[in-house]
């Protein structure tokens, strides 16, 4: 509310302005003290000074007047007197009011630097982060391809259960997986292309095979988008939606065009393999996966840009970001195992010049499974590695120029064996190689 607002603001007022009274006050009471201090007392008085009284002279041989009149000259110099302020106004002097003003102007300053180094929010590796689809532009042009958006459904490979699409050229766009309808059998595509020059829409091509072509083995099941190269200072998009079918098994998608790909965070999609290899490097580039995606192998690569999100690990997990400078924050949750003993996760990460931040999650409850998994840095970028509350019971291998680790054994291979969490014999197992700096935190 702006009353309180208000009042916050006269409070602080207040409370840096009263400072500088009681500064004030201080200084005046230490000046008084100081000008009380330096006042002889009567006795004192009486033997101090350039003419000093002194006691009776008994000795009858002394000069007339010699004892009574000491003319020694002091040591000490005479202390200077102190100069009164040169500016007074409303009763205040100036001199005095600076000094406390600066004094308590410095106290201040120096506990706004003690709050920022202590309270300030870290850096986590996600600041300048682009937003989802509208930080590509290009939303509003006014020509579509084909006039308006389309409906396409491509039906799944016949021998492999397998579907891709690949998706080149100078135009930026987004890519949304999504669960499809139970009885869906085919994949089916929404697809929007839009551009601000006509012009262009000439040398757009989308192609992908018919029912027939699929069913008679005469096409891949595949959608492939090639955009202009050169878009001559104008813009184009492509908005893509894919529903994935529950008979699929295998997806490939590649973009070596600017794209942002999500899952769509709702959706449950169950794969044998997903693959999604994004080749530009560009901080435009966004991959955000999530949770429900349950692969039992799944490969996501991206060089330039954002790998941001969940990702479930059934099997095998490899996340890729070494050939160039994009981020990876990622929180991998390994999938519930029905096998008795329970089956390992694994989880690769091969991160290169980016930041790279990986926390293994798992889930209340369920038994704990094996972990056996890799984090390798190729191009110098930090890696923050978070194991801790997982039960992690086994030896670390970390092989980096500089590591910091938090409640890891035997960091320094003290006693000729690797580094371990809980017990060196235990079933999980964790290898770290970089070139750069890495945390680990148990």
């Amino acid at each position: 509310m702006p009353g309180g607002g208000m009042g916050d603001r006269l409070a602080r007022g207040l409370t840096f302005w009263g400072m500088v009274g009681a500064v004030m006050t201080a200084m005046k009471l230490k000046e008084r003290y100081d000008d009380y201090s330096h006042v002889p007392t009567d006795e004192e008085g009486l033997g101090h000074g350039p003419v000093a009284l002194q006691s009776p002279n008994t000795d009858e041989d002394a000069a007339d007047g010699a004892s009574l009149l000491d003319t020694t000259l002091p040591s000490g110099r005479p202390k200077r007197q102190k100069k009164a302020d040169c500016c007074v106004c409303c009763g205040m002097r100036c001199g005095l009011f600076w000094k406390a003003f600066g004094i308590v102007t410095l106290l201040f300053l120096g506990w706004q630097a003690i709050k920022l180094a202590i309270w300030a929010p870290k850096p986590t590796g996600l600041e300048g982060m682009p937003e989802f689809s509208t930080s590509l532009g290009c939303a509003t042009a006014p020509h579509l391809y084909n006039g308006t958006a389309m409906d396409i459904h491509i039906p799944v490979g016949q021998h492999k259960d397998d579907h891709s699409v690949d998706i080149r050229g100078a135009a930026v766009g987004t890519i949304v997986l999504a669960q499809g309808d139970a009885d869906l059998k085919d994949i089916r595509y929404e697809v929007t292309l839009r551009t601000d020059k006509a012009s262009l829409l000439e040398n757009i091509k989308l192609t992908y095979p018919t029912p027939e072509d699929v069913q008679d083995n005469m096409g891949e099941s595949r959608l492939q988008l090639a955009t202009p190269m050169d878009l001559a200072g104008g813009c184009m998009r492509y908005d893509v939606t894919m529903f994935l079918p529950p008979s699929l098994k295998t997806l490939h998608v590649q973009a070596h065009a600017v794209s942002q790909i999500k899952v769509d965070p709702d959706s449950a999609l169950v794969l044998d393999k997903l693959t999604v290899s994004m080749f530009r490097l560009d901080k435009l580039n966004m991959l955000l996966p999530s949770e429900g995606v349950h692969a039992r192998t799944m490969k996501l690569q991206l060089t330039g840009g954002w790998l941001v999100g969940d990702v479930t690990v059934v099997e095998e997990t490899t996340l890729t970001t070494q050939n160039g400078d994009a981020v990876l924050n990622v929180r991998a949750h390994p999938a519930p195992s029905s096998a008795e003993p329970p089956l390992p996760a694994r989880l690769l990460t091969s991160t290169g010049a980016g930041r790279a931040d990986v926390w293994w999650v798992t889930h209340p409850g369920a038994a704990h499974r094996p972990i056996d998994n890799t984090h390798h840095s190729s191009l110098g970028g930090d890696v923050y590695l978070t194991y801790s509350g997982t039960g992690f019971n086994g030896t670390v291998d970390v092989k980096a120029k500089s590591f910091t680790a938090h409640g890891l054994e035997n960091p320094f291979k003290q006693d000729g064996g690797l580094p371990y969490v809980g017990s060196r014999d235990g079933v999980d197992k964790l290898k770290v190689t970089s070139q750069g700096w890495v945390g680990l935190y148990f």
